[in-house]
Parts: structure tokens; sequence; C-alpha cells
């Protein structure tokens, strides 16, 4: 699972973690690149 978020990674990446995401990442900050990096993140771990 990946969250996508408004708000500020600071406020939600420790909740989304413990609620099973593999990773948060800002919709400001959210591109093809960036989701690639969180793909292959979630991928390596498993």
């Amino acid at each position: 699972m990946l969250m996508l978020s408004t708000h500020d990674p600071a406020d939600y990446r420790t909740q989304a973690r413990a609620a099973g995401a593999c990773d948060f990442i800002t919709k400001s900050a959210f591109d093809p690149f960036v989701l690639q990096d969180a793909w292959a993140g979630a991928t390596s771990d498993a």
C-alpha cells in the first residue's frame, strides 16, 4: 500500500507505516520517478 496525501509527511509518515503503507508521498512531490522509487523499495523488502 502506498499513501498519497496533501498533508505534511512529518505528521502522517509514522501512522501510514503503522497502517501497512510501504511509503508516504505528498501530492506535491508525486511524479512517475518518485512512484518508481517507492515501488522498488516496497518490492525489495518483500
